[in-house]
């Protein structure tokens, strides 16, 4: 049941809720940033006071981030991926032993109104008494373990043999633990060569001309724009590349790296030269395009525009021909291109995830982030992969308009 006043559950009350949300902003999970207590403690804080329907991302933009009034959350996602990582951090919170039995306050994917749920059940693991641990009789030492002992060692020196042995063996694991600690997983050799500047980086992301259309570029003539409308059932290509930028945008944040977020519009050519780059979408940003137009793997299309894909340029092969930017269906196969490399005219090492559509792109988004995908990769390049170029053509089945695991189609290192 919950309060008819402001929706709190029966089960608990506005002190209860106030005390351990206070638990929760002293936790360094949140108490290192300004940013995460300052918005989980506003949504939390408007909820109880009955004003859920005020919580919406245009308010958080201008009341948590200080936006003005003609904030739009369509050309700046900052609360859109405050509230992502804000989720992570809840996760990890409540993952700790030590807060299993607390209430729950939760942020559900989206959604900024909060919910709450009661302690989960952490009965510990019942042991046997003591009483019966001692009256369980020991197993009988078997004869070959007779005839060992037959030889032991004076009691001095057994001691010191048990202590250099496990003192050899104390030698050894903290061996082989710094070992694993000093070679950095697949994914962190992936985007070793960007974050390891430890500069700013740049993030290009696509700039939608309106809520209900989207200019894509013709990838053999930059100056051919097409306008398609929403109305069109554009099925995965309709919604922008922001469920890309999410998980990318929360990555380098995590590494301790600044961003400098951008529309493609407003990308320059000097802004790639001063810092690293991530360059999200494809057809929608024409710098995807123009980065990938001498590599190997690049985006082609007919002359009317009218049917896209990715081209081999050694073997002619291609992914996508079919009218995929006009296609009526949310369920299809959409490709996109992945990159890391150097670029010759910025200097810059760079990342490109794009795909044909949105979905695609989505797709390439999951690809650079997950480490089970940097696994993947990391099978199918030479065993210096980290220092070289790598462009990559991945596959994802579009399932009612949301995309599939990503899965490699081919590779190229230089």
């Amino acid at each position: 049941m919950m309060d008819k006043e402001n929706g709190i559950p029966s089960w608990t009350n506005r002190a209860q809720i106030e005390d351990q949300l206070s638990r929760m902003l002293a936790n360094p999970h949140f108490s290192q940033s300004k940013r995460y207590p300052h918005f989980l403690k506003y949504v939390v804080q408007e909820y109880i006071e009955g004003r859920a329907d005020w919580i919406k991302e245009r308010t958080l933009g201008i009341e948590v981030f200080g936006k003005g009034p003609s904030y739009e959350p369509m050309s700046d996602p900052i609360v859109r991926v405050t509230a992502a990582e804000i989720r992570k951090r809840i996760a990890l919170y409540y993952q700790e032993r030590d807060h299993e039995s607390e209430l729950r306050i939760l942020l559900p994917t989206g959604s900024y109104v909060p919910t709450f749920e009661r302690p989960k059940s952490t009965l510990p693991p019942v042991a046997p008494p003591i009483a019966q641990i001692a009256a369980t009789p020991l197993e009988s030492p078997k004869p070959a373990a007779s005839r060992i002992a037959q030889f032991s060692l004076p009691r001095r020196t057994r001691f010191l043999a048990v202590t250099a042995g496990l003192l050899l063996l104390t030698v050894l694991a903290v061996a082989g633990l710094r070992r694993i600690e000093s070679e950095p997983s697949p994914l962190v050799r992936f985007w070793q060569p960007l974050l390891s500047t430890k500069s700013s980086i740049l993030i290009s992301i696509p700039q939608h001309l309106e809520a209900r259309s989207i200019a894509v570029y013709d990838p053999n003539d930059l100056s051919k724009v097409t306008v398609l409308q929403r109305d069109q059932k554009l099925g995965a290509v309709a919604n922008g590349d922001m469920d890309a930028l999410l998980p990318v945008y929360n990555f380098i944040r995590t590494d301790g790296n600044s961003i400098n977020l951008k529309d493609e519009s407003n990308t320059t050519l000097s802004d790639l030269r001063e810092t690293p780059a991530v360059i999200l979408g494809g057809l929608d940003n024409a710098w995807s395009i123009r980065m990938t137009n001498k590599m190997r793997f690049h985006f082609s299309n007919s002359p009317a525009m009218n049917s896209t894909w990715i081209v081999d340029r050694k073997t002619g092969n291609h992914w996508g021909d079919q009218q995929i930017l006009h296609t009526a269906s949310t369920s299809f196969t959409d490709y996109a291109l992945v990159a890391r490399f150097r670029d010759p005219e910025t200097m810059q090492f760079t990342v490109i995830a794009a795909g044909l559509t949105q979905g695609g792109t989505n797709a390439a988004g999951e690809f650079i982030t997950q480490p089970a995908d940097a696994i993947a990769l990391e099978a199918r390049v030479p065993g210096d992969w980290q220092n070289r170029n790598i462009e990559i053509v991945i596959g994802t089945n579009i399932v009612e308009g949301h995309p599939g695991p990503p899965h490699i189609l081919a590779v190229e290192s230089w």
